[in-house]
């Protein structure tokens, strides 16, 4: 019996709380070995290699290097390099470039492998609960990190993205507090959240 495949969501949503409560930095675990399938190449052209609809694009490496780019009508509209795991919604005759990553459409992710306190992309309610927040930076000495709150996953070829987006930079010796509502979704980049009880 695979454990990782039979949790209940509320087991996830306790499991991701205590995490995000006081869990350390921790090393990257990709959850490839989970999946029987999944697609995982350089080229996606969307409506022909893979349906419409949301994905999580998952880093195959130990390294910050895993990236993907959206070309939509001839124009990129986004690109990031991520540690863990990215979220993305997709839609017909969108390209999409992807760099050391493997993808899983997004309701066949199981909960559990999108648990973590630092460095990925979550929904709220779904792998992490709603709620108040610290924002913690945790890379080196130097350097910063970034958390980008999503109310909706729109993209840079929409004029009002940024009613949608919410940025908030964070560096070292630095904290930051973010409220986050059931059904957005949360990207961290070198920082950690620490739920205020």
């Amino acid at each position: 019996m695979n454990i990782k495949r039979n949790l209940s969501k509320a087991a996830v949503l306790a499991v991701g709380a205590t995490m995000l409560m006081a869990t350390p930095a921790m090393a990257k675990e990709g959850p490839e070995d989970w999946y029987d399938t999944y697609e995982s190449q350089t080229r996606y052209e969307v409506g022909d290699d893979i349906d419409p609809g949301m994905y999580v694009f998952f880093n195959k490496n130990d390294t910050r290097n895993a990236s993907i780019t959206i070309k939509r009508d001839g124009d990129n509209i986004w690109s990031e390099s991520f540690w863990n795991n990215y979220i993305v919604d997709l839609q017909d005759g969108d390209i999409v470039s992807a760099v050391g990553t493997y993808c899983v459409e997004y309701d066949e992710v199981e909960d559990f492998s999108m648990v973590s306190s630092e460095e990925g992309f979550f929904e709220v309610g779904k792998h992490i609960m709603p709620g108040t927040y610290d924002v913690q930076y945790v890379r080196g000495e130097d350097g910063e990190g970034f958390i980008r709150v999503w109310q909706e996953l729109v993209y840079a070829d929409n004029a009002d993205y940024k009613d949608y987006q919410t940025d908030k930079s964070i560096s070292r010796g630095s904290e930051v507090e973010v409220d986050l509502e059931e059904g957005w979704f949360v990207e961290l980049n070198g920082c950690r959240l620490v739920y205020q009880d």
